[in-house]
């Protein structure tokens, strides 16, 4: 991340968080589901520290800005709740994996660029 004491933390509530482990804060906390008390699974950082991504129950993956925690994008096409998100080493896709045993390559911007269906997921990706 940006600062080496940032961390993202994904609730079953359906919240993500980014805390400050330095200060033993909450920098902010977002509603990943808009209050339909649906947990999110993961989350993770993109390489640069400047965004995070949040794998949720909607079935959706969510992109924050780490500085502001501004929602940047909504990725929206599994049909299963997502179980892990991750960002390339370049920042420039993210690729998910949901129940529906679909891995989802997407650039960050929201479009879907390739999907790979029908494989089981052994464990995180």
């Amino acid at each position: 991340p940006i600062l080496p004491n940032l961390v993202g933390v994904a609730s079953r509530a359906g919240m993500v968080y980014l805390v400050d482990t330095a200060e033993a804060k909450i920098v902010w906390e977002k509603d990943h589901n808009k209050g339909m008390f649906m947990g999110v699974q993961s989350v993770a950082f993109a390489k640069d520290g400047r965004r995070l991504a949040s794998a949720g129950y909607d079935f959706k993956v969510k992109i924050w800005s780490v500085r502001t925690g501004r929602l940047l994008t909504t990725l929206s096409g599994h049909t299963d709740y997502c179980q892990q998100c991750v960002f390339t080493p370049d920042g420039s896709m993210l690729v998910s994996a949901s129940g529906d045993r679909v891995l989802r390559y997407w650039d960050v911007s929201g479009s879907m660029w390739e999907e790979l269906s029908e494989h089981e997921h052994l464990g995180g990706i």
